[in-house]
């Protein structure tokens, strides 16, 4: 029985019976409790006024020497007279055992399933208690070391050991990281053991972040658990990385991926040439290999579904597919899956805190809550309950060389108390609203993905910021509007120069550019978003609207 199974069996039971003198106990109180998802039966503790009410509607007391008198009332429901425990909680209007006298029950029933309850109920404290500490943590290193946050939190922590709470803080965005940089870097930053990254600009605006290897490595290993966990044999498989550069440890190459190459024990497949001299190329990469894994948008699997028809593609050696960074529509999935049988799995996240939540077997994306604080805020900046849609604003609890405290990513979406048949306990996002990619139509019929433009941004920015924020329209199809909020050195020409380059490389024949330079970029009323590439067929939507 899963919680809200156990919940609405309670209410149908007890709908005229005293609320107060009832509480769940032992499993079903680990379930209410979210310690584990499911349990076999329900045990309820009540005083003796509740259990005479129960037998005055009929039901029979089972007596048994050295066990409390009980009554039976179903297969899987039973009340125990006189069952006592020091505290009672309400769990969504549910009277239920507290922790501590769920651990007393389990001592002393003392059987094989108990033992293993507490080894439950152990780690489950265990988890509560590193968050918090991380949390913790990561304050107190911010008051000393993070001057956007030094004084505010001087005021707020007078002393060392104090305590603050997450709806205290200030909720930030990817703006005001852009504009005060500095503000949001430790003090005790040392140049040689920083990562310096940017994020895709996916919104229109790239931000700068920075990460020691220590943090990256732990994040890194999060995700392989993540990974692990879900069936990838991570040490026999080689990684198939969809990307239109090859990126290393420590920084990322400008040299545009013509073709399937083999660099840092991966295999790198060019976003922008999806065509089938490419996939034949990776085919004769994969015979030195005996197993491999995708990793890559929803859009790209399924750009290479459509093509693995015309070639001979080992897909058995395809043993795990990980998906990220849009949404994944239904007919995409649906591809997917009837090619490869392999388990496929959606991972949510960004550049700047790594992986925040990730799908389990059932299909629920478990947030990830030893690397991440989640939160839904409502159009005022509160927080929401569960069930409830609202704006994503996420806490690393790694992160301490630039923190992100709730920052605010741009996507919108709901939390869901876990009762996942997976087992997983952690709670589970829905997202209603996320990053879709859109591609460059060209007149032959070719489609190029609109990652070229987030490429050119980075080579445009790579040494210091001259795009603050972008958008670029597709009018028809020789024809692009481009919009630009430039920074303060305001560069035109180079800006065009690597624009112009770049597109005749990749597109392979001439367009006309016009570009526009704005202050500003209004960002879309819904989603709060900027969204960087507005396809020829929204163009083509747009007039036949008109």
């Amino acid at each position: 029985m899963i919680k809200s199974e156990i919940t609405e069996s309670i209410k149908n039971i007890f709908s005229d019976i005293s609320k107060d003198g009832f509480w769940i106990i032992t499993g079903a109180a680990m379930v209410m409790h979210g310690i584990k998802t499911q349990t076999s039966d329900i045990d309820i503790g009540c005083t003796s006024e509740v259990f005479q009410e129960l037998i005055n509607k009929g039901y029979s007391v089972i007596k048994e020497e050295g066990y409390p008198d009980r009554i039976q009332i179903d297969a899987c429901v039973e009340v125990l007279k006189e069952v006592k425990i020091s505290k009672i909680e309400k769990i969504e209007g549910i009277p239920v055992a507290s922790i501590a006298d769920i651990v007393k029950f389990k001592k002393r029933l003392d059987r094989k399933k108990d033992r293993k309850d507490l080894a439950l109920i152990m780690n489950y404290q265990q988890h509560i208690e590193l968050r918090q500490k991380r949390f913790y943590d990561i304050i107190n290193y911010c008051k000393k070391n993070i001057p956007y946050y030094k004084q505010y939190l001087k005021d707020m922590i007078p002393k060392e050991d104090a305590c603050i709470t997450l709806d205290k803080l200030p909720v930030v965005d990817k703006q005001e990281y852009i504009e005060n940089q500095a503000m949001f870097l430790s003090n005790e930053l040392s140049m040689d053991n920083l990562i310096w990254e940017f994020t895709s600009g996916s919104t229109g605006q790239p931000l700068k972040i920075c990460k020691s290897k220590e943090e990256r490595i732990i994040q890194g290993w999060m995700l392989q658990t993540q990974r692990r966990e879900n069936g990838l044999d991570i040490g026999k498989c080689i990684m198939i990385r969809f990307h239109n550069f090859v990126n290393t440890f420590d920084n990322e190459s400008t040299d545009i991926l013509m073709e399937p190459t083999i660099a840092n024990n991966q295999i790198y497949f060019p976003v922008l040439f999806f065509n089938n001299k490419n996939v034949s190329k990776l085919c004769e990469l994969l015979k030195s290999y005996d197993t491999a894994w995708f990793y890559g948008t929803p859009s790209q699997i399924y750009k290479i579904c459509n093509l693995l028809n015309d070639v001979d593609f080992p897909i058995n050696k395809i043993t795990y597919i990980e998906l990220f960074g849009e949404i994944l529509f239904k007919h995409q999935k649906e591809l997917i899956q009837s090619i490869f049988t392999c388990p496929i799995r959606n991972m949510y996240g960004c550049h700047e805190i790594w992986a925040i939540a990730y799908e389990c077997s059932c299909g629920n994306l478990h947030i990830l809550e030893n690397n991440v604080i989640l939160e839904i805020l409502d159009e005022e900046g509160k927080g929401v309950g569960y069930n409830q849609e609202g704006e994503i604003v996420l806490t690393s609890l790694i992160q301490k060389s630039m923190p992100f405290i709730r920052y605010k990513i741009g996507d919108r979406g709901k939390i869901k108390k876990s009762e996942c048949l997976c087992g997983r306990t952690s709670d589970v996002l829905e997202l209603s609203a996320a990053r879709v990619a859109d591609d460059i139509v060209m007149e032959d019929g070719r489609r190029i993905s609109s990652i070229v433009f987030l490429h050119i941004l980075m080579l445009v920015n790579q040494d210091r910021i001259l795009i603050k924020q972008f958008q670029i329209y597709q009018r028809n199809f020789k024809k692009f509007e481009i919009f630009i909020v430039p920074s303060i050195e305001n560069d035109k020409k180079n800006i065009e120069s690597i624009f112009k380059n770049v597109l005749f490389d990749v597109l392979k024949e001439n367009v006309e550019l016009e570009f526009i330079y704005r202050d500003d970029i209004a960002v879309n009323s819904k989603s709060g978003k900027v969204k960087y590439f507005f396809p020829l067929e929204s163009e083509i939507q747009m007039r036949s609207e008109k």
